[in-house]
């Protein structure tokens, strides 16, 4: 069974890499919530390759801590008079045998200062689901950057990535929307 069947909580925004080259350098989402806008991911300070249905690369941190310089990063904007609850992120990770084995989430919200979740040990499959709890944001009213730091990479040229060998959303970001307590905004939910 693919990521995208095992949705069983709302979610905010999605990504599929499959198709890739493996060097783009940014990723549209192929979902966002109605009440929230779609958004790409963008790669900073890892190299892109040439890994295909990927999108990552080279270069991630080789250090047992967050480097600070390499990540991939997204925003979620929420819908003027709506606000945003990130839950957990999921996704696939296939690395190779140097590559990044641990990742870390941070927010603008505290100008990237402390981890919302983190993994450790991440397997190199593309068939693994992996998920990281994110705790430390409530009800974000404001446009919030997200960076998944990649670090433990054992060599420089480890690879690394969200990846996936079938055409499903391989990176959700699950979470909930809702209108601003006094808000003048319109539902877009349906009955």
């Amino acid at each position: 069974t693919g990521l995208t069947a095992n949705i069983t909580q709302p979610a905010i925004l999605m990504w599929n890499t499959f198709g890739n080259l493996g060097t783009e350098t940014t990723e549209p989402s192929t979902y966002n919530n109605p009440n929230a806008t779609a958004a790409s991911l963008s790669i900073s300070g890892a190299t892109p390759g040439t890994n295909a249905n990927r999108f990552g690369g080279t270069n991630w941190g080789t250090t047992t801590s967050v480097d600070l310089t390499k990540y991939i990063q997204f925003t979620v904007t929420p819908n003027s008079g709506y606000q945003f609850t990130p839950t957990s992120l999921s996704f696939i990770w296939d690395r190779s045998g140097t590559g990044p084995n641990t990742l870390a989430i941070r927010s603008s919200a505290d100008n990237y200062a402390t981890n919302l979740g983190t993994i450790t040990s991440l397997p190199g499959s593309t068939s693994t689901v992996n998920t990281i709890t994110l705790s430390g944001l409530t009800d974000v009213q404001q446009a919030t950057t997200f960076r998944v730091y990649g670090y433990g990479a054992t060599a420089s040229g480890g690879t690394g990535g969200f990846d996936t060998a079938v055409s499903q959303n391989n990176v959700i970001l699950y979470g909930s929307t809702s209108l601003i307590t006094g808000s003048t905004a319109r539902s877009e939910e349906h009955t």
